[in-house]
């Protein structure tokens, strides 16, 4: 060992000496105690959010997942819950649709609309921006969560519309 290795090696174990002599021994309580907030916060690991009110995941994914305060939605389209089938051909009905399904997964979650901070919103269409627009301002309150909107190639089940979401829990 060189006279710089010592040197450290010294450093840290006066370090550590001091670190015990500052923490007091835990008592049998304090250690249950302090189990008991590791639990607790094993809770907050990534959980699946997943409810028969809202589509099954068309692929191999979740309908949302919970994960460090944040509740990450994923695609959702304008299915109705029941059959997996889309509502109809209009991109008005899919809209309603799609946010009243992510509605349902947030709530699943234990949140609302007011709780999202970032949507992201997948066209067939372009053109029809305006008439999401209408419909999605009625779901998500002022102030509005970030949204990034794109029209899509092709979308799963030839949808019209597909929207993700993230919200703090």
């Amino acid at each position: 060992m060189s006279v710089g290795e010592r040197g450290n090696f010294r450093q840290n174990s006066l370090l550590t000496r001091l670190e015990e002599v500052r923490t007091p021994p835990m008592t049998a309580e304090k250690e249950k105690e302090k189990e008991k907030e590791k639990d607790d916060d094993d809770d907050d690991d990534d959980d699946d959010v997943f409810l028969d009110k809202a589509p099954a995941a068309v692929g191999p994914y979740s309908q949302g997942i919970k994960a460090n305060n944040f509740i990450y939605v994923s695609g959702s389209l304008g299915l109705i819950p029941e059959t997996g089938v889309l509502i109809s051909d209009s991109v008005e009905d899919q809209t309603e649709l799609a946010l009243k399904n992510i509605g349902e997964i947030l709530k699943a979650g234990g949140v609302s609309y007011s709780a999202a901070v970032k949507t992201t919103i997948m066209l067939a269409d372009l053109g029809d921006f305006q008439k999401v627009n209408a419909i999605y301002a009625k779901y998500f309150p002022d102030p509005a969560p970030a949204r990034s909107t794109f029209q899509a190639a092709g979308l799963p089940l030839n949808a019209k519309i597909e929207i993700d979401c993230i919200a703090v829990c």
